[in-house]
């Protein structure tokens, strides 16, 4: 999870999650806090959550403004080989 500053000088928390797995998995869902904070949801179109990884692709999703880093406590990630939780 980082960090980037726009031209419009605001910050905006973006989630990059690299395929680790030797077979390729589609990555169907991303879940933050449990869904729980609903300022921490993606932001724009999701379209890439159904994209086919193989190993070592890369999909970055934008959230919205209002979700900072500190803000998230655990991440979920749906794929068609199952869900992994990972917490920070």
């Amino acid at each position: 999870v980082r960090c980037k500053t726009y031209d419009n000088a605001r910050y905006q928390t973006q989630i990059t999650i690299i395929s680790k797995n030797d077979s390729p998995v589609t990555l169907t869902d991303i879940i933050i806090n449990r869904g729980n904070i609903k300022n921490c949801s993606p932001y724009g179109p999701t379209s890439n959550l159904n994209k086919s990884m193989s190993f070592g692709d890369k999909v970055s999703v934008m959230l919205w403004y209002t979700c900072e880093v500190s803000d998230i406590i655990e991440l979920g990630i749906n794929t068609t080989s199952g869900e992994m939780v990972y917490t920070f």
